[in-house]
This record gives C-alpha cells, structure tokens and sequence, in this order.
C-alpha cells in the first residue's frame, strides 16, 4: 500500500471522530474570506487526504491592496508532504516557503503564525520582520522590554525564504488544519535556518494573536496542511 493510501484510509477512518473539523476544511468551492485572496486559491487536490489544502496561500488581511505574505511548498518532513497521519502527541517538523513583501507595513514589525484550527492560540511564531522577508538575520532591541529582537528586513526586493520548525499536535484524535495568520507584535521567532544557528527566547504573547479580532481562530481558507490524528 502507497503512503498516499495509507494517508488517506486514515484520514477516512478519523473524519467521524472530528467531523466538525474535517467538513470545514474542505468547501467544496473556495469563498472570499477576510485572512484570504479568493481570486489568488487554487483548486484543491481531489484526493480526501489534500481536499481544503491551498498550494499557495495568500495572506491580504487589513490591507487596501497587495498583500502581507504568501506560503508555499509546505511538507511535514515525517512524510515529505501536506499531510500526516500520527500517533497522538507526536511532535511534527514542517518546511515551508515564505515571501512577506508588505509595502503598506511601514517600519513596524510583523510575524506570521502557525498554528491548529479549533484552538485558542497559535503553537509557533515562525517569522518575524519588517516589510520584507530575505537579505539575512538582522539584530535589534525591544522598545517595550529592551529584549534582543532577531528579524528580517531585506533592503532590496522580498525573496522567498525556507522555514523549518517544530510544532506540538494535540491530543484529541480527530483531523486538524494546519493553519497560518498575521501578527503585529513587539516581537517574534524567526526559523530560517540562519535563524536557528542562534539563541532565541520563545516569545509568548505573539501567540495571542492567533483569536485576535478572529474569535474562532483563522478559517479554512488559511489552511496549508492538515494531520489525522490517531488514539
């Protein structure tokens, strides 16, 4: 049996444990959304496992036009795809691509979110910068609280970058989107791999942002992978 049928016989047998989750991520014709650009979602795979998983998302939220970021190319190393099928509590390492190229961000700092649909906050902050993703780590300081900030701010044209991070699933079997939004915090995690060569703190309260102004956390059209979660 292909990995593609395991994945998806066990996303089948798990739909009718978490069938709230498993319908709303997968609409059956992609509408408008606030955290999304519904001109810019492409069709979605066929297949049960890959239904609802945008390849390209586009984060346009609170911006009269262009937009905050984009992520692509997203793989759960575990099964160099979108989707997994794992044990409960088993941590998930993710690869991805982002280009941030937020002209109408000014000089403010901003991150991008992971994180479970039907959860309160996000699991990860996995960027954090300026206006626009690429030209390498730069070093700061808090204006709140004086803590170093490590972020991106590429002075020439945005590029994409690759992401790799570590994050949490839950514990409850049953299928989860994963999920990605905006944040504007006074700081983040960035996890370029440049990035990770060096200390950082975990900074919490950007997490908070995952329900702000969203009380049930990102919609389907945020979602850019998705885990079936067995007992």
């Amino acid at each position: 049996m292909t990995l593609q049928k395991m994945l998806r016989n066990a996303f089948i047998a798990l739909a009718g444990l978490a069938a709230p989750l498993f319908t709303q991520a997968e609409p059956s014709t992609p509408t408008a959304a606030p955290d999304a650009k519904s001109s810019e979602l492409p069709e979605t795979d066929e297949s049960s496992a890959h239904q609802g998983i945008y390849p390209t998302f586009t984060e346009t939220a609170d911006l009269q036009s262009g937009f905050r970021y984009k992520i692509r190319n997203v793989r759960f190393t575990q099964t160099k795809d979108s989707v997994a099928a794992i044990q409960s509590g088993t941590p998930l390492t993710v690869t991805l691509e982002l280009l941030h190229d937020c002209a109408q961000c000014g000089d403010q700092l901003n991150q991008v979110l992971a994180g479970w649909s039907g959860q309160k906050d996000a699991e990860v902050c996995i960027w954090n910068g300026k206006q626009r993703s690429g030209g390498g780590v730069r070093f700061g300081r808090s204006s709140e609280n004086g803590e170093p900030i490590i972020y991106e701010d590429n002075p020439g044209a945005a590029e994409w970058v690759t992401l790799q991070f570590s994050i949490p699933t839950p514990l409850k079997p049953g299928v989860y989107d994963l999920r990605t939004r905006y944040a504007q915090a006074p700081n983040g995690n960035l996890h370029t791999q440049e990035a990770q060569k060096l200390r950082q703190k975990t900074y919490f309260p950007v997490l908070y942002w995952w329900s702000k102004d969203r009380p049930e956390g990102p919609s389907a059209e945020a979602t850019i992978a998705k885990i079936a979660v067995r007992p």
